[in-house]
């Protein structure tokens, strides 16, 4: 499956959050590199793509591993959260 993350995320008014700090891609990106457990050559390369802009192709199983990551998060807030496991559950 094919994973896009290339979108702003938006605040509570619906307004986009402008720059990197609203990027989804970039947001997901930098938590991926904090972690300090997992596959880090994996969770490496997903956060280079990442923040570079690119899809990501994972299988249901890595899928379902970044879904993890980012829904028990202590670093990502709930507003960017959410469009992120819906664009991973899509």
């Amino acid at each position: 499956m094919k994973i896009n993350l290339n979108f702003q995320i938006k605040n509570l008014q619906g307004e986009e959050i402008k720059g990197e700090f609203g990027h989804a891609g970039k947001v997901l990106a930098n938590m991926l590199a904090q972690q300090s457990k997992g596959n880090s050559i994996k969770l490496y390369d997903w956060a280079l793509k990442l923040w570079n802009s690119q899809a990501l192709e994972l299988d249901d199983m890595d899928a379902g591993v970044l879904y993890a990551l980012v829904e028990n998060s202590e670093t990502l807030t709930i507003i960017a959260k959410v469009p992120i496991m819906k664009a991973i559950k899509k």
